[in-house]
Order: C-alpha cells, then sequence, then structure tokens
C-alpha cells in the first residue's frame, strides 16, 4: 500500500513546474544514497540504467555528477556502446573534463556501428511503389 502512495505522490509531484516540493523531498536524502538504493532494489535493470543515466545527465550541477554519470555508462550491457543517447551523455561529461579524444570515440562509436550496419538496397516503404 505505501508503495502506491508514494508513486501516486512522486507522480503528483511532476506537474509541480516550480520543482519546490520535488526540491525539498529530494533533499531529504542524500543523492548517492537515493541511486544506491535504487540500483540494489533493481539489480541493474535494463530499463533503469537508462533512466538513471539521462536523469545524472540532465543534472548539470549536481556534485560528483561526472563520476556518477560514468559508471552508470559503465554499468550498461557492454558499456552502452550500443545506445546512442549513453555515449552522447557519456561524451558530453567527458568533454566538461577536458578529455576530448575520449568524448569523440564515445560518439564515434555508435555512429560507426550505424554505418556497418547492412540496409537493404530499397527502403522497404517503397519496395512495391510501381
Amino acid at each position: 500500500m505505501w508503495r502506491t502512495y508514494r508513486h501516486l505522490y512522486l507522480s503528483a509531484l511532476r506537474y509541480d513546474f516550480r520543482c519546490r516540493s520535488i526540491e525539498s523531498l529530494l533533499d531529504q536524502v542524500p543523492l548517492s544514497a537515493l541511486m544506491e538504493q535504487v540500483l540494489a532494489t533493481t539489480s541493474d535493470h535494463l530499463k533503469t540504467l537508462p533512466v538513471l543515466v539521462h536523469g545524472m545527465w540532465l543534472g548539470g550541477l549536481l556534485p560528483g555528477r561526472a563520476d556518477a554519470l560514468l559508471a552508470l555508462v559503465d554499468r550498461l550491457p557492454e558499456g552502452g556502446g550500443d545506445d546512442p543517447l549513453a555515449q552522447f551523455c557519456k561524451a558530453s561529461v567527458l568533454r566538461a573534463l577536458g578529455q576530448y579524444r575520449q568524448a569523440r570515440t564515445a560518439i564515434e562509436r555508435p555512429w560507426n556501428s550505424w554505418r556497418r550496419a547492412t540496409w537493404p538496397s530499397t527502403p522497404t516503404w517503397c519496395a512495391n511503389t510501381p
């Protein structure tokens, strides 16, 4: 029952565009403790990690953001190599840290896999066009 109330409360806070309620709630719990609890509970669930990566990327002013985001990307399958959004988030943090070569590598990683993909010579949406 407690989970239901918590879900409803947090869902309602999404529409508090002033964010005061969310900030006051999150100020009560240290970010690192909250994230560790989520990770322990979800056990690297495939949908949880990308959400946390994206959330850390959006939290540009969070203390320890760079290290936390890089650690989260590393926890993704294959280090997030097949996830262009994860690589973009990783590249943005690496660039902010002044690690430009590694940032470029992170951006090129999904791009190179797309270029190597085998595409049909005729797109399926126009294959039957007279």
